[in-house]
């Protein structure tokens, strides 16, 4: 189980990347723009399974197959109030505490 999750985030962080990467400003104006735009990620419940979001969007980049209502209660509590996470390295680390 552990090795699927660490296999998971390891493309999560791979997608997160390329996505990132495709979404490059191409002149000066745009970059300017993108420095003020949201960062990180947030890990909520979408539909019952623990999810990540982009700050800021409302549509998840990631699902886990793993059901937010089989947490502990108080770390199911913490998902369906939304965990912010500043980094791609904080969030593969989030992930595997909640899905391993």
């Amino acid at each position: 189980m552990k090795k699927l999750t660490l296999i998971t985030g390891i493309i999560l962080i791979t997608c997160v990347s390329i996505s990132a990467a495709a979404q490059q400003p191409v002149d000066a104006p745009q970059r300017q723009l993108s420095a003020t735009a949201p960062s990180g990620y947030v890990i909520r419940d979408s539909g019952g399974a623990v999810a990540v979001f982009r700050q800021g969007e409302d549509t998840p980049i990631f699902i886990t197959r793993t059901r937010t209502d089989s947490l502990p209660r108080s770390d199911s509590r913490r998902v369906k109030e939304g965990i912010e996470v500043e980094s791609d390295e904080r969030l593969r680390q989030a992930l595997e505490d909640f899905c391993s």
